[in-house]
């Protein structure tokens, strides 16, 4: 099995483009609609929504951009990603003022981002 991709939610384009392009360094690889219709029968959202994909090597996210809708969220939803350098990735994060949890371990320590709407996400070194 292979991830096609996954789909988060953010609350604008700048938003999406400040972390995924900023931070992860990320290409907008395209742009669509999805019409009201189909986001209601699929998402149980009355409204046409756009969304954008990102991507990196093979990884690819789908942001579903959703102003002004409350969204209950969870703390255990999360994507786990590997970099090839995770101190890199914290300086830019703490540049960009992105929120970083490092949660230390033996001789290491757990990290986690959350970008700018409070999706997290679990960042592991490459080996």
């Amino acid at each position: 099995m292979i991830l096609n991709h996954a789909a988060i939610m953010c609350s604008s384009e700048e938003k999406a483009e400040m972390f995924y392009k900023g931070i992860f360094e990320m290409e907008k690889i395209k742009e669509f609609i999805v019409q009201k219709d189909l986001a209601k029968r699929v998402f149980s959202i009355d409204k046409e929504l756009k969304a954008i994909v990102y991507s990196r090597n093979k990884a690819r996210i789908e942001i579903f951009i959703i102003e002004n809708v409350q969204v209950m969220r969870s703390h255990l939803p999360h994507l786990c990603i590997e970099v090839e350098d995770r101190e890199d990735l914290i300086k830019k994060c703490m540049q960009k003022k992105a929120e970083v949890i490092k949660i230390p371990k033996e001789d290491s320590y757990f990290l986690f981002i959350r970008d700018f709407d409070g999706n997290l996400f679990e960042i592991k070194q490459s080996v």
